[in-house]
């Protein structure tokens, strides 16, 4: 299913821009490696496949999908504090709308079966978004506006 999506999303992407390439099987070990962190799946098949959009906002909605060279922790980018139950090193950002006017977040550490969930750091908080990569590619595609669609409610 992430293979039908991926290439969805690299259709999106074609007609706006030149498509980056994917990255190495090395390239995205030394992501782990370096922030002792482990890929989902998703995740993982997705930057394969295309590393992001670069610098290049894309669409009306003027998205930007980082280059897996560009993604970091949230305490790396911003200096605030975040209220999660996860450490907020957990955190690493991969995304953004509208230069840095929203920023969308992954959680990912060492241990594979509590990776993957997307959120929106809004103020003091991080606000759910998706449930996985995945999942955020699925909103993505469906309809750009999805994925404003965050906050408080969803956790309910």
């Amino acid at each position: 299913m992430i293979a039908d999506l991926i290439e969805r999303l690299k259709t999106k992407w074609a007609g706006e821009m030149k498509l980056r390439p994917g990255l190495s099987a090395a390239a995205l070990k030394a992501f782990e490696s370096k922030y002792q962190v482990v890929l989902p799946s998703a995740f993982r098949e997705y930057f394969a496949a295309v590393d992001g959009t670069g610098d290049e906002m894309i669409t009306d909605w003027c998205f930007c999908f980082w280059s897996l060279d560009k993604v970091e922790p949230i305490t790396g980018y911003v200096a605030r504090e975040i209220e999660t139950k996860d450490s907020r090193e957990e955190w690493f950002v991969f995304a953004d709308h509208l230069i840095e006017s929203f920023d969308f977040v992954i959680r990912l550490n060492s241990d594979p079966a509590n990776v993957g969930p997307v959120a929106v750091p809004q103020g003091l908080e991080l606000w759910p978004l998706a449930p996985s990569f995945e999942a955020f590619l699925e909103l993505y595609l469906a309809d750009e506006k999805n994925l404003f669609n965050f906050g408080p409610q969803l956790e309910e």
